[in-house]
């Protein structure tokens, strides 16, 4: 369906409420093309191999197939097209209501920052060499022109030898920026380059060398080159203005790369580790920008997810880094919106919270990141479909739908409040495929067969659930969920796991 037509792809028939539109095989075939785009720009040179598959046809075919779909298909209320030229590249089937705003995400360049080889001597490197890459990603994603593609889908290549041309079908990417690190002693060498995904073409390369020092300047003058060539208006301003303060000691934004490898893991002790190391680095450094958000980051997920550890401290310490975060988040999209759920999170201020998280999302609109962080604090401040319409964006911005396993689990958790189990089921099991260690995600699973009425299952899902987190009771669950301002949000879960079988606090 899309407005007002009904296609059939089983008999390859058009209806307008109910009347038949004749086509042709060649015109179905591109409805057929256009409509499995959901909206998104197809290429002239996909176009015409779904069109004339196997064939080599001139361009001017596809012109007047268009132009017959057009007239068929007549025009929309506001008069306009239904099918849109984007010049030089394509076309696009509206196919939303005429009257809905549609999001702009689909229409943008793309780019893809593959993980940089460590060339140095040392395996236990790749951190440092990571951590680079990830500056790379949050620095360019800052830009409005041009769409980046979330960390954890770029880096599902790392360490792998795939063309760049198949990395570009399967991110869906119009550009792929690659390179490799060698750090010897106090020197680092940067190479990168810019490929065209399409022709596996080289648009740009670059050799950086210099002291540890120069980092910084090093990842401004790619970001720099890359979006000179992704988007030729972006003013050297916009660059600068995606530079936060950089830390005055080395020693400290180490630490701090060593902590963005553990935070947000689920291996025991992660979470803990990157605490004590973030905590060194701001022992070194008090007002670095980035650490102060890694901390407030560090502490939200150790209190929410009740690790091993937790405590009130933990809870008042990670307020106290989300307020500092938002005071000193200037036009950082990112430490924004981390500042804003740890004050919804940890301290319940649900309004500051959520009006930083709006700013972020309005300052950053295609950053997973910064998305992915939004769903979770409107998640706490109960406004669930604001939590939903950005979780499912950052999963749409996200060619492998790993745009982070929590966004996969609260979007089952907010299945399950719809009622719509199979789907929450269907959430759970891609976030378990993801985080097979994520207790949160066991719960989600035990809760979803067991409203369907599966309680064997939901009985070997609780089973598991206290394996990996012997610690899980009703009384964690809650005390780790306190700050959610409707709290039927959680004790649905819980009625789950009770139905599921899981014992009583007293009687374990």
């Amino acid at each position: 369906m899309f407005g007002q037509f009904a296609f059939n792809r089983g008999s390859v028939t058009l209806t307008r409420e109910g009347k038949h539109i004749p086509l042709g095989g060649r015109s179905a075939a591109l409805l057929t093309a256009l409509l499995d785009a959901h909206g998104s720009v197809v290429s002239k040179s996909d176009l015409m191999e779904r069109v004339w598959p196997g064939a080599t046809v001139e361009e001017g075919n596809l012109t007047v197939q268009v132009a017959a779909l057009r007239k068929a298909l007549g025009q929309r209320a506001d008069q306009s097209d239904w099918i849109v030229t984007v010049a030089r590249i394509g076309y696009r089937l509206c196919a939303e209501d005429a009257a809905a705003p549609r999001e702009v995400w689909s229409l943008l360049p793309s780019l893809a920052v593959l993980p940089f080889h460590n060339l140095s001597d040392e395996h236990a490197q790749d951190y440092f060499a990571d951590g680079i890459v990830d500056d790379l990603i949050i620095a360019l994603s800052r830009f409005k022109t041009f769409a980046v593609i979330s960390r954890s889908s770029s880096f599902a290549y790392k360490g792998r030898a795939v063309d760049v041309r198949e990395i570009g079908r399967e991110l869906g990417v119009r550009y792929v920026l690659e390179g490799s690190i060698r750090r010897s002693g106090n020197r680092l060498r940067v190479t990168a380059q810019l490929v065209d995904a399409a022709t596996a073409g080289h648009l740009w390369a670059q050799n950086y060398d210099g002291a540890l020092e120069d980092v910084f300047d090093m990842q401004d003058r790619i970001t720099e080159s890359v979006v000179s060539i992704v988007e030729p208006m972006v003013k050297r301003a916009e660059i600068d203005r995606t530079r936060l303060k950089p830390p005055t000691s080395l020693d400290a934004y180490d630490l701090y790369l060593q902590a963005m490898a553990l935070v947000l893991t689920t291996e025991p002790g992660a979470t803990m580790r990157a605490i004590e190391l973030i905590e060194r680095s701001l022992a070194l450094d008090p007002d670095f920008p980035a650490a102060i958000a890694m901390a407030a980051l560090a502490y939200t997920s150790c209190y929410d997810r009740q690790l091993p550890g937790a405590t009130e401290n933990t809870r008042v310490k990670g307020l106290e880094y989300g307020r500092a975060a938002l005071a000193i988040a200037g036009s950082d999209a990112n430490t924004r919106v981390t500042g804003g759920i740890a004050v919804i999170m940890l301290g319940g201020e649900y309004d500051s919270g959520m009006a930083a998280i709006r700013q972020a999302t309005i300052e950053n609109p295609n950053s997973i990141n910064v998305l992915g962080f939004a769903g979770v604090g409107a998640f706490w401040a109960s406004e669930i479909e604001d939590a939903e319409r950005y979780f499912l964006k950052a999963v749409r911005l996200n060619a492998n739908d790993h745009s982070g396993q929590w966004i996969l689990t609260r979007m089952a958790h907010i299945r399950i409040l719809q009622g719509r189990f199979e789907e929450a089921l269907d959430w759970a099991s891609r976030s378990y495929a993801v985080s097979p260690s994520n207790p949160i995600t066991h719960s989600m699973l035990v809760v979803a067969n067991a409203s369907l009425g599966r309680l064997e299952a939901a009985a070997r899902w609780t089973q598991a659930l206290l394996r990996i987190s012997p610690e899980t009771s009703f009384a964690s669950i809650r005390r780790g969920h306190q700050m959610v301002r409707d709290q039927r949000q959680i004790e649905v879960v819980i009625e789950g796991l009770r139905l599921a079988g899981m014992p009583e606090d007293e009687a374990r």
